[in-house]
């Protein structure tokens, strides 16, 4: 993978869903998601999958990035738990939550959550967490949450506005990116196409692209998610895709302000510094606009920062984008931070 976060996190394909130079192990921590934490029956008569552990207040809604679901925080969901509820979910077709047929933005994937957890009973404060795209769903959540919302931790997160400054100042770069997408829904839609033939087996050569697969997931997770696989669970996944371009657009609000509610944004460390070749099929013009971007993003995430006047800027050293795989202490420490702010 590139330098270029734009590409490396945002689309959480290849980084996030096990692309490596070499093989990983098999994780089987990762098997406690080979089943339903708790399905949530919302009023419109679709389900989520809610996975809340520990207990106390404020509670910590963990928001996943594109793509993504409850498992991104495997290495920090038990560690929170100890002192704190702490709440994940599955998006709409991914994990094990019900395919929807509404537009996969910010605002709807945010509904969601609201109904879930109306339904269940969890009532606010809430310190709310999101990762990458799951940042856009955050700041949404919170401006219609704003009473409710005692702090809020981003974690290399995705910035209201992103798609429009890189179509401006990395312009080769957002075609390359676009072309991408195109490719990712491409994919879903031929995976829509086998399983109109019979079920995708957990060990087909395409299994790991319509399945949404890590290399560490065991036998055990990838059979059970194989088994629930649907076009219109795929058919959900590709309008998240479209939604992340939309909640870029329709999350940005001059007029935001926090006031002085706490909130840490982290930002991983590596930005700049190149991990490998860039992707085959990268034109050479798009790999110059990597320090543009790389500055976007950085400017991006100092405007969150200032959201709040007891707003900090953390960036986390020796991480990439998948910051709570890669150093989850530093999450951890920020959330703990952040609750015991709210609490005073």
């Amino acid at each position: 993978m590139m330098r270029l976060l734009f590409l490396a996190g945002l689309m959480l394909t290849a980084t996030a869903h096990g692309a490596a130079p070499t093989p990983r192990p098999v994780d089987p921590s990762f098997d406690r998601y080979a089943s339903p934490a708790r399905i949530v029956n919302l009023p419109n008569g679709r389900t989520l999958n809610l996975d809340c552990r520990g207990s106390g207040a404020p509670t910590v809604l963990l928001f996943a990035g594109l793509n993504a679901w409850s498992e991104v925080w495997l290495k920090v969901h038990d560690k929170l738990a100890e002192h704190h509820r702490v709440c994940a979910f599955d998006p709409a077709g991914f994990g094990f939550s019900g395919p929807s047929p509404e537009p996969q933005d910010a605002a709807h994937i945010v509904a969601d959550v609201e109904a879930a957890l109306k339904t269940a009973g969890i009532a606010g404060p809430y310190i709310v967490v999101g990762h990458s795209a799951g940042g856009l769903q955050a700041v949404s959540f919170a401006d219609r949450h704003q009473r409710e919302t005692a702090g809020m931790v981003l974690v290399d997160p995705s910035y209201p506005g992103l798609f429009a400054d890189f179509e401006r100042i990395a312009p080769n770069l957002s075609r390359f990116f676009y072309g991408g997408n195109d490719r990712k829904k491409a994919a879903y839609q031929h995976c829509a196409e086998t399983l109109a033939t019979g079920p995708i087996s957990p060990t087909a050569t395409d299994a790991s692209t319509c399945l949404i697969y890590r290399q560490e997931y065991s036998e055990k997770l990838r059979t059970a998610l194989a088994a629930i696989e649907t076009p219109a669970r795929l058919s959900t996944k590709t309008s998240q895709i479209d939604g992340f371009a939309a909640a870029s657009r329709d999350t940005v609000n001059p007029n935001r302000n926090y006031a002085a509610m706490p909130l840490i944004v982290l930002t991983r460390g590596n930005l700049g510094t190149p991990p490998g070749p860039p992707p085959p099929g990268m034109p050479a013009e798009a790999t110059t606009e990597g320090p543009a971007s790389d500055r976007a993003w950085a400017a991006g995430h100092e405007a969150l920062v200032k959201l709040s006047t007891h707003g900090e800027h953390r960036i986390v050293v020796d991480s990439g984008h998948m910051i709570q795989f890669e150093k989850p202490e530093a999450v951890i420490d920020a959330i703990n931070a952040v609750a015991a702010e709210a609490l005073r």
